[in-house]
């Protein structure tokens, strides 16, 4: 869902797949707005980050010594108890996003409640949906406050699902 006060965008992003969650968690997950109504990634959040991968990986699996595909198979989460030891190291280690394409100086890495009141968050319900909400001020990338007449022109907003890296060693033809 997306919608908008005349201050903030607001998002709400919701996966009810485990596969789809463990994809943004590992892979990380970008929102793009784009003012021009070009669809043109012009303002951009990059959260959870693709760089959180290999960190998330090292406290929520232990590699094996043995073959690739083996270690590949060990590694997916099998069980409900791994896929809540995923949700609970996220919670508790991932506390920044990047920002582009906002207004200096805010661009670059920051908490995922800025100080420029951009709020970013990840949390799960009880049966384990996975609930992304944003609150974006639109001062941050716009203007003070949208009016009437921005009504009038057309917004995007992309979601991009970062795809998984192969694994490590494996040789496709």
């Amino acid at each position: 869902a997306v919608t908008n006060d005349k201050e903030n965008l607001y998002l709400c992003i919701k996966a009810t797949e485990e596969q789809t969650q463990i994809k943004i968690l590992r892979a990380g997950m970008q929102i793009w707005i784009d003012t021009t109504g070009k669809n043109e990634h012009r303002v951009g959040i990059l959260f959870p980050m693709a760089s959180m991968k290999q960190r998330f990986d090292q406290t929520t699996t232990a590699p094996k010594e043995s073959n690739t595909e083996e270690n590949t198979e060990e590694r997916k989460p099998k069980k409900k108890q791994d896929i809540i030891g995923l949700r609970n190291t996220f919670l508790k280690g991932y506390k920044e996003m990047q920002l582009s394409g906002f207004q200096p100086p805010i661009n670059g890495m920051n908490p995922i409640q800025s100080t420029y009141g951009i709020v970013v968050s990840v949390n799960w319900d009880t049966i384990g949906i996975m609930t992304y909400e944003a609150v974006i001020p639109f001062k941050t990338f716009y203007k003070d406050a949208v009016s009437l007449s921005d009504s009038l022109k057309c917004m995007g907003i992309s979601i991009v699902l970062n795809a998984l890296p192969s694994p490590s060693g494996g040789g496709g033809h």
